[in-house]
């Protein structure tokens, strides 16, 4: 397992992310995702991850997550585009009932794995 993590600065960055395994990032997204500045800060963030080629499964961790706006959401989408390119599969959990439901109006929800915690995420991926 990996430690690297990366974020766009300390306290204030809307994304950080962790290496867990050999092929899962678990990225924690937290704040409020509302503007364009906070959506290229998820970009980039999430594009360093991706220059990781063995990195196919992203855990999402929302529970830090106040709101996201549209290109935000949108954003996530194109995550969970690269990792099904890879053979992989996404899982969010943590969510308040207020991205809850953003998720699930924007279709959200069918595309990644909902999952009670990262523990639980993780021992899916691992077959158990």
């Amino acid at each position: 397992m990996d430690d690297s993590s990366s974020s766009t600065s300390e306290n204030s960055a809307p994304l950080s992310f962790q290496k867990t395994s050999d092929d899962t990032a678990l990225f924690t997204v937290r704040g409020e995702i509302d503007g364009d500045e906070m959506v290229a800060a998820l970009s980039t963030v999430a594009g360093r991850a991706f220059e990781d080629k063995s990195i196919k499964n992203l855990l999402l961790d929302f529970s830090g997550l106040d709101y996201i706006f549209s290109l935000g959401l949108g954003e996530m989408i194109s995550w969970y585009r690269q990792a099904v390119e890879r053979g992989g599969r996404v899982f969010f959990f943590g969510e308040s009932p207020r991205v809850a439901e953003l998720l699930e109006v924007v279709g959200f929800k069918t595309l990644a794995e909902p999952a009670i915690s990262r523990e639980e995420a993780e021992k899916i991926l691992r077959g158990e």
